[in-house]
């Protein structure tokens, strides 16, 4: 009697174990299955009344017209790059009507991303990036082909993530904060024709109205633009990128912060990508950028037209910087030749990328005029100097005319300073 009451406890107890571990199998089942059918939906455009479509869009419809809508809705826009800035981008331009987007970002939603992200929540931290824009977006916009990859973009796959599948980008925003990836994607657009653009420097600054979209030329007081910009020198590229950028001057209390990336062994060393992420930040910022950087897109493929940016006072600017060049040539009767060397074209670039806008000597930014450094040497972007008036007139008096060395006017800090800077126009050239 008790052997088979024994019995009966072990078979009741087996059984139990038994259907314990058989429904923990079913209901993983389940969760995958449902997961698999989920992310299935999530990758596929779902069936969407035309109606509801036009009634959602019904706005832009009236603002950028029949035809216009039509062209953002023929647009395959790739997005490199996620997170406070990409995730701006992606949903305004899904939002507003684009039915084909790629989104490219290896990295997962952190706890710093809440910050400045569009979508994402506590809940999604630790996910990717790309998976939570998707799941976000699909259900704002169902009628959307989104495609989502977790590689990190390189110059090496750039053909098997662009044009997979036979798709081929109308379209490639850059919101890159690796500088030598962002320098890299731009080239590829560039040489390959595909419409860019991209978004530079968005630490430190605060001021909305300032906060601009121009070809990358034609930026100012942004240590990034300047950045980029002569890495694409280097490559040969000198034009023909648009940027969204803030012509905000920059805050002399940040001098310390943004030193690390302004500096001229910085502007070399591409280590200094680490730092941009952790540079001063004002979290509404990366939406303005994203935002405008959608509105450029929109307004361009649909056919609104957008007034250019004016750049008059700036190349003013450059022009009396010239004009008092050229005087001192004539002061010195130096040949005509060396002063026709330095056109407008070449001002700008010795005051913007090579001395940031200031004299290496006070530090002032007003009142600037170039001089010829070396007397024995000829003009050329190794041997001219910004500085101040009173610096031009005091180094054309004691340096060129007198001849006094210039170990004998200047401190071993301004001369080592300049050697720096024209040290690294060699590298760039």
């Amino acid at each position: 009697m008790a052997n088979n009451t024994l019995k009966v406890i072990a078979a009741t107890a087996l059984l139990s174990v038994f259907s314990t571990q058989l429904a923990k199998a079913a209901w993983k089942e389940y969760t995958l299955s449902h997961a698999a059918n989920k992310n299935k939906i999530a990758s596929q455009p779902r069936q969407y009344d035309e109606n509801l479509f036009r009634e959602q869009l019904a706005r832009n419809y009236a603002f950028l017209g029949e035809e216009g809508m039509r062209k953002v809705k023929e647009q395959f826009i790739v997005i490199v790059g996620a997170g406070e800035l990409g995730s701006w981008v992606c949903t305004m331009l899904i939002r507003s009507g684009c039915q084909k987007v790629m989104i490219i970002d290896p990295e997962d939603i952190s706890v710093e991303s809440l910050n400045t992200h569009c979508c994402a929540t506590l809940l999604d931290v630790g996910k990717p990036k790309v998976e939570c824009l998707k799941e976000h977006l699909s259900k704002i916009a169902p009628w959307c082909e989104i495609k989502a990859s977790t590689k990190a973009w390189t110059k090496e796959n750039s053909e098997e993530l662009f044009f997979a599948n036979g798709d081929s980008p109308t379209f490639i925003v850059d919101c890159l904060d690796n500088l030598e990836s962002k320098v890299d994607l731009l080239e590829y657009a560039y040489n390959n024709k595909i419409n860019v653009i991209s978004s530079m420097g968005i630490a430190t600054k605060s001021d909305p109205t300032r906060v601009s979209i121009n070809d990358i030329s034609m930026t100012e007081f942004d240590p990034i633009s300047r950045c980029v910009r002569r890495k694409l020198r280097k490559r040969g590229i000198v034009t023909g990128i648009p940027v969204v950028f803030s012509s905000e001057m920059l805050d002399p209390r940040r001098d310390d912060v943004l030193s690390s990336i302004d500096g001229e062994h910085c502007a070399i060393n591409a280590s200094r990508d680490e730092a941009l992420r952790h540079l001063p930040e004002l979290g509404t910022m990366p939406g303005i950028f994203g935002l405008s950087i959608a509105t450029w897109i929109l307004t361009k493929v649909s056919g609104y037209p957008m007034k250019g940016n004016e750049v008059k006072n700036r190349l003013k600017f450059h022009d009396g910087i010239l004009e008092t060049f050229q005087k001192q040539m004539d002061r010195l009767n130096d040949s005509k030749d060396q002063s026709s060397v330095i056109g407008l074209k070449e001002v700008g670039y010795i005051v913007e990328e090579m001395f940031r806008g200031k004299s290496p000597i006070s530090g002032y930014s007003t009142k600037l005029a170039l001089t010829k450094w070396e007397p024995n040497k000829e003009v050329s972007l190794t041997n001219l100097v910004l500085l101040t008036k009173d610096e031009q007139e005091i180094h054309e008096e004691k340096v060129l005319r007198d001849g006094k060395k210039l170990t004998d006017v200047y401190s071993s800090e301004v001369l080592n300073a300049i050697k720096r800077t024209f040290k690294e126009e060699e590298y760039y050239s």
